[in-house]
């Protein structure tokens, strides 16, 4: 497949000098083609080591020809950075060559397209002319502090009784999910335990309500969170002073 990484490629830099020194290793994953023609073993290991190189990420960089937009190849890499629970990134490359799209308009179908990726940043760049690629870098930093970022207790259950007063649950069997107390359990992913009458009764669209609604209050551009419902009968006094640790990927 001609101009396709076999290979994942490790590229060490920094930037800065002195104390404000930041150290990076950037990884060129391998293309990744459809299941069905993948055929030679070389290709089958390329495949393997692109999708182990997205687990190794702290963050992933979904780039994105400008021209061509996303393809099937770009939605499969994104299903696998959101089931990886990475921070993410999309960059638009070859930018230069969209004949003067408009970046809002053209952001916005982006969304569309790759709608359970809509918590990332987007930034158009060009690596022929080198526009914007160090905004690349700064959206990098960005998203690498978001998914490292710990919220306080009382501001994070504050968020969350206040979303439920304003949007109820829908009721499931003829019950209603009751809300009673958040904890964060850790970063990268952002994961928290939230402590319900009964976790079955929480929907897939309720979830993302109340993602969405810790987002608008506390930003967490590009990262992924967890929501973790458990039944308040396991909640307990040392679950209010546990030590936030990474949590694992997956």
């Amino acid at each position: 497949m001609a101009g396709t990484t076999r290979d994942s490629i490790e590229v060490p830099f920094t930037i800065g000098h002195g104390e404000a020194v930041r150290h990076y290793v950037m990884i060129d994953t391998a293309g990744m083609r459809k299941v069905g023609k993948v055929h030679q073993s070389v290709e089958r290991f390329s495949v393997f080591r692109a999708e182990k190189s997205i687990e190794r990420a702290d963050i992933v960089c979904l780039m994105i020809e400008a021209v061509q937009g996303p393809t099937v190849q770009d939605k499969k890499i994104a299903a696998k950075i959101l089931e990886s629970r990475k921070g993410c990134v999309v960059v638009v490359n070859k930018w230069d060559m969209a004949d003067e799209a408009d970046a809002r308009e053209y952001e916005e179908a982006l969304r569309r397209e790759l709608f359970f990726l809509d918590y990332a940043p987007v930034v158009f760049v060009s690596s022929t002319t080198g526009y914007n690629i160090r905004r690349s870098i700064e959206a990098i930093d960005h998203v690498a502090a978001q998914v490292s970022t710990m919220l306080p207790t009382g501001m994070l259950n504050r968020t969350l009784h206040d979303a439920f007063q304003r949007v109820q649950p829908p009721e499931v069997k003829g019950r209603r999910l009751k809300f009673y107390y958040c904890a964060q359990t850790g970063v990268q992913p952002v994961w928290f335990r939230m402590f319900v009458n009964d976790p079955r009764r929480i929907t897939d669209a309720y979830r993302t309500y109340l993602q969405k609604a810790l987002r608008r209050a506390f930003g967490l551009e590009g990262a992924p969170l967890v929501l973790d419902f458990r039944s308040s009968h396991s909640l307990r006094p040392e679950t209010h002073r546990a030590t936030p640790r990474r949590t694992p990927s997956r």
